[in-house]
């Protein structure tokens, strides 16, 4: 059982753990225990084969009683030998159960942590499962939705408002055009201003549409999918702010309107669209 003691690996590097500590205080115990045995033994040995010494001169021992020590020594190796022998089997057997141990522990732990590593993976897949599926019926919901309120906005307003692509735009519809987007809100009426915040995607397709951009339906479907890049193209690189009396937007600055403040930019193109046609938009109809 000792073989496992002896490395080569400095003991400074090897971290001891407390059954390991125990297990070395085991093995030093009876290394201890045989050396005293084997002690006892060899001086035994002596006492019997030697005798006091007078004048320099050995006393010469008897045939018996050599015969006996004799007897008496291998009696005693034999017990101490057995008794090394329990001791040893003993410390062997405690040694495999800690072992035994300290690996079913490890095992345990591996699995634990396996498990509950597998269990929040499962947890977590599950969530963006239903976080997918929540997002998909949250844009159908959202598309249907605005699909249902185009065409009543279809019917009700952009139905009856006249085509003022081929008209010349007044002059306070190009003063309104020279406003940034935020300032030009406080000029536009409040349906035009509540219309572009609460139904935006249809107020924007009927300006595409009677601006003569875009048809009414390719903008609500645009206007449905891509909000931001649908304005910022139609206000950085098309015509539609010319027809109206503006001139085309930065296209950094129109990203940006476009993309923090698109109600403000969809109210400034509603009011001067209105006024390029001469009608006012209402809740329900126009009036000219």
């Amino acid at each position: 059982f000792g073989s496992s003691v002896g490395t080569n690996v400095d003991a400074k590097e090897i971290p001891f753990s407390r059954p390991m500590k125990r297990a070395l205080g085991l093995r030093a115990l009876c290394l201890a225990l045989a050396f005293l045995a084997i002690v006892r033994c060899t001086s035994g040995a002596r006492s019997g084969f030697r005798g006091p010494a007078q004048g320099g001169q050995l006393q010469h021992v008897d045939t018996n009683q050599a015969t006996t020590s004799l007897t008496h020594v291998s009696s005693s190796l034999v017990a101490n030998r057995s008794a090394i022998s329990r001791i040893s089997g003993r410390f062997a057997h405690r040694l495999a159960l800690l072992r035994s141990f300290s690996w079913f522990s490890k095992a345990g732990n591996r699995t634990n942590n396996t498990a509950s590593n597998d269990t929040a993976g499962f947890q977590v897949v599950e969530h963006v499962h239903e976080w997918e599926d929540e997002s998909e019926d949250y844009f159908m919901c959202k598309f249907v939705l605005q699909l249902i309120v185009g065409v009543i906005y279809y019917f009700i307003i952009v139905w009856h408002y006249p085509h003022a692509n081929d008209m010349n735009p007044p002059e306070e519809a190009v003063n309104l055009q020279e406003l940034n987007e935020i300032a030009a809100v406080t000029q536009v009426s409040f349906p035009n201003n509540f219309l572009s915040c609460c139904c935006s995607v249809s107020r924007a397709a009927h300006t595409f549409d009677r601006a003569g951009l875009l048809n009414y339906w390719v903008g609500l479907i645009l206007m449905t999918l891509l909000p931001c890049c649908t304005l910022w193209g139609a206000n950085s690189f098309t015509d539609l702010n010319e027809t109206l009396g503006g001139k085309k937007r930065n296209p950094i600055l129109g990203c940006l309107t476009a993309i923090f403040c698109s109600c403000c930019v969809i109210a400034q193109d509603a009011e001067a669209l209105d006024l390029t046609a001469g009608v006012k938009t209402g809740f329900c109809g126009i009036t000219h």
